[in-house]
């Protein structure tokens, strides 16, 4: 991390310096005007800073500067802020690491010290590189842990204080999150620890641990997004545009994730456009969610929440109905998907109609589909996602070079796939129609596959069981540049879909001049008329027919022609992008309206704990219930594996008795029973680990 992130989020403290909530310290070169905008920058805003050296430092009015390190100590002690952040020279903060520390000492009492990950690339004194384990890096502790092993003491140094902390057997979580840099990390590990994991029926805590008021900018409308991850999928790419363009519109958005275990691959994407990013299970266990999301809009005073494609979200709206009777809230569906809980999204967005000031389809079949199920039409609007579509235009250089390196003559047909490989994209129904139309026609086109997913693999075995390897290529992920090179080549996108909303991939293509062939899915008729394109029903014929379709278009060239340039037309004239945001805007102040002259019933918070405790708890059985259905899926498939479910059972049983034996132990350390230590490590001792 050489520089942090864009800054694109207020943080002001809302009635002048709040009591601390952190008590930084910082020693010789450490105050350096990098670190003191790195302060003045954080999201938690409750710090007063105590510095022990004698370089010059930027005017701050939380900082007591030149203080000799036995006052720093005694200063620590007789503070009422529970936490010391430790930061040694040439330290770096994104905006939300206090923040984020802090609310994980805040809501595990066993949990001592709190530090994150640090840049790949950063050298350590024992000659490693990659996850800081504390020391010289910067980091969280309690302010009892700090004292009880001696503060920073004569030795002057944060590393000096890690190596006690090690000795005193003291353990630390770990934020999987690059939140620091620029100093040089401790090779000396602390025993990591874990956050808790839920029990069965677990009451959902109500109240925040800690305030933390920030004064709202001026001028600057405040955005909340709730949505499952940050990768590269369509509804993603969404979100990224409607950022895009509401924060050049002098918004503030804030997002949390709220999927658990999810992989976050274009969390750096977004970070461009805010600092304000949550991926909460990193950091907050699952029934902290709802307090933390509370805190979080009550925090920022954030006055428009969006639900995302988050089941979670739905599920904790009610707690945040009550918790934030300020709010106003929205959800924005894309599709339909009947195999997964009876619709998806939209399912749940009928089901919380009544909890949601206005609900935002991506098409009119959405919104048809909600109606024809009981939601009110008058509390539903449409927002098309549409296209950039000064970006998204061909490029006739970029498109000669990739059809000349792909061999393809001018009246060849080059056919992509844009998309995730997953089942409702139905890339084995790809492959078979590129098989038939191989047979039909050899050698005159090439397919493209543009994605990743989990059926990558099944459709690599299938290319080959087909042998359509020499017009099929599987490319995987590619990035917007090499998209665009592709779709200026390419001559016909091809979809065919389970389900959609309105793809973000046609919308893409179609201003890239690329003729979409698609299921006869969703809201794809929306966008996709008679003249640009062709959609093909589900049936029992739809390998015919999308057979048909791409030899009709292989066999004229002229007709392809007329139908691409259509296809751009149509987007530009009706689908431009620069209408999306101004679109959301207008439906949010739309939102604000409805919950002034037509306000939804109040909830109560203890109704709206109970929902969410009742949820977490399916979500625990559920995910068990997975585990022992993956079990009993690999005893199904192992020939004689039955013999092998005695020793599965007894795998089982100890896990079970060392989560229990973990939770004890934090536990007991939480209430000083030292003796657990030594206990512990005889114990690994004794079991060779």
């Amino acid at each position: 991390m050489n520089e942090p992130v864009r800054q694109h989020y207020h943080y002001q403290p809302a009635h002048g310096p709040p009591a601390p909530m952190v008590c930084v310290v910082t020693n010789e070169a450490a105050g350096d005007t990098e670190l003191t905008a790195d302060l003045q920058q954080q999201s938690l805003q409750a710090w007063c800073w105590l510095h022990g050296g004698t370089a010059p430092l930027p005017q701050e009015p939380r900082l007591t500067a030149e203080m000799t390190i036995e006052a720093i100590d005694q200063t620590v002690a007789a503070s009422a802020a529970p936490f010391v952040a430790l930061l040694p020279p040439g330290s770096r903060l994104v905006p939300t690491f206090l923040e984020k520390a802090a609310w994980v000492l805040a809501t595990h009492p066993a949990i001592g010290i709190c530090h994150a990950q640090i840049p790949a690339d950063t050298p350590t004194r024992g000659g490693a590189s990659g996850v800081s384990s504390g020391g010289a890096a910067p980091f969280l502790i309690r302010r009892g842990v700090f004292l009880a092993a001696g503060g920073l003491g004569e030795n002057r140094d944060a590393a000096t204080l890690w190596r006690r902390l090690a000795t005193r057997g003291e353990t630390a979580y770990c934020i999987p999150e690059v939140l620091l840099g620029g100093a040089t990390a401790e090779s000396v590990a602390i025993p990591a620890t874990r956050l808790g994991e839920p029990g069965p029926y677990e009451v959902v805590p109500t109240g925040a641990p800690f305030d933390n008021p920030l004064q709202p900018h001026p001028a600057r409308q405040r955005l909340l997004i709730i949505m499952p991850w940050l990768i590269v999928g369509g509804a993603e790419r969404v979100n990224l545009d409607l950022i895009r363009q509401l924060t050049a519109d002098g918004y503030e958005v804030t997002l949390a994730t709220t999927l658990a275990g999810a992989q976050h691959g274009w969390f750096e994407t977004f970070a461009e456009y805010t600092s304000d990013i949550f991926v909460l299970d990193r950091f907050v266990r699952l029934h902290d969610t709802p307090r933390f999301l509370a805190y979080l809009i009550n925090s920022r005073r954030i006055e428009t929440v969006m639900i995302s494609n988050s089941y979670l979200g739905y599920q904790i709206l009610p707690f945040l109905r009550a918790a934030c009777p300020h709010a106003v809230f929205v959800d924005y569906c894309h599709s339909i998907d009947d195999t997964w809980r009876n619709g998806g999204y939209p399912r749940c967005g009928v089901a919380y109609q009544e909890l949601l000031d206005l609900n935002i389809t991506s098409s009119g079949f959405v919104r048809d589909w909600m109606v024809a199920r009981g939601a009110d039409p008058a509390r539903i609007e449409i927002a098309y996602t549409n296209v950039d579509v000064e970006y998204w235009q061909p490029d006739p250089v970029a498109a000669a070079e990739v059809r000349t390196r792909l061999g393809l003559h001018a009246e060849d047909l080059l056919l992509v796939f844009v998309g995730r490989l997953s089942h409702e994209k139905r890339p084995a129904l790809l492959a078979h129609i590129i098989a038939g139309l191989q047979r039909r026609s050899p050698g005159r086109f090439r397919c493209l596959v543009i994605g990743d997913g989990p059926l990558r693999g099944e459709l690599q075995q299938l290319v080959r069981a087909l042998q359509i390897e020499p017009c099929l290529d599987i490319l995987g992920r590619v990035d917007d540049t090499a998209m665009h090179g592709y779709l200026s080549a390419a001559d016909v996108l091809l979809l065919p879909s389970q389900v959609e909303g309105i793809s973000v991939a046609v919308f893409e293509a179609m201003a890239m001049e690329v003729i979409p062939i698609s299921a006869r899915v969703g809201g794809q008729a929306e966008l996709i008329s008679a003249d640009v394109g062709v959609l093909v029903p589900h049936s029992a014929s739809e390998l015919d027919a999308y057979i048909d379709t791409l030899q009709q278009l292989l066999a004229d060239p002229q007709q392809r022609r007329i139908m691409q340039q259509a296809a751009r037309a149509r987007v530009v004239q009706h689908f431009p992008l620069s209408a999306f945001g101004p679109r959301m805007a207008a439906l949010y102040r739309r939102a604000h309206a409805l919950r002034e002259h037509a306000p939804r019933l109040p909830v109560s918070i203890g109704m709206g704990a109970e929902h969410a405790a009742q949820a977490f708890e399916a979500m625990r059985i559920e995910a068990a219930l997975d585990v022992l259905w993956a079990e009993r899926e690999r005893v199904q498939l192992r020939p004689g594996a039955w013999r092998h479910a005695p020793r599965a059972l007894a795998w089982r049983i100890r896990n079970t008795i060392r989560g229990i034996a973990a939770a004890g132990y934090r536990w007991g350390k939480a209430h000083g029973f030292t003796w657990l230590t030594p206990l512990r490590e005889w114990l690994q001792r004794r079991s060779g680990r």
